[in-house]
């Protein structure tokens, strides 16, 4: 909050803002206005696509994480695969999700 104030339009402080609102506080409506206020003034931030598409992930909508992880691994090609906090390492996460559902569901 204190980033904030000193500069309420920083893409990063609002980022962590919205981190903590989801990952910490439990508040995941608010922390999805965030993100998509946050995506329409940085639409090539990696970062908040990749946390973003973590809070769908997270709120179950699996499609939709899929497509922002997606985003944000275009975004940062040169991320590290092997960290378990990468994009794709989520996405790949993501995708193993959906075939298992489906394996359950046949």
């Amino acid at each position: 909050d204190e980033a904030l104030q000193l500069d309420p339009t920083s893409i990063d402080a609002r980022l962590a803002v919205a981190m903590l609102d989801w990952q910490t506080v439990g508040r995941y409506t608010q922390a999805d206005r965030a993100f998509q206020e946050l995506i329409m003034v940085a639409p090539n931030h990696w970062q908040v696509r990749h946390q973003y598409g973590l809070l769908q992930l997270t709120t179950g909508r699996i499609l939709q994480a899929i497509d922002s992880l997606r985003e944000a691994s275009q975004l940062n090609p040169w991320g590290d695969s092997t960290s378990p906090n990468s994009s794709r390492a989520s996405l790949s996460n993501c995708l193993w999700v959906i075939g298992f559902m489906n394996n359950i569901a046949t």
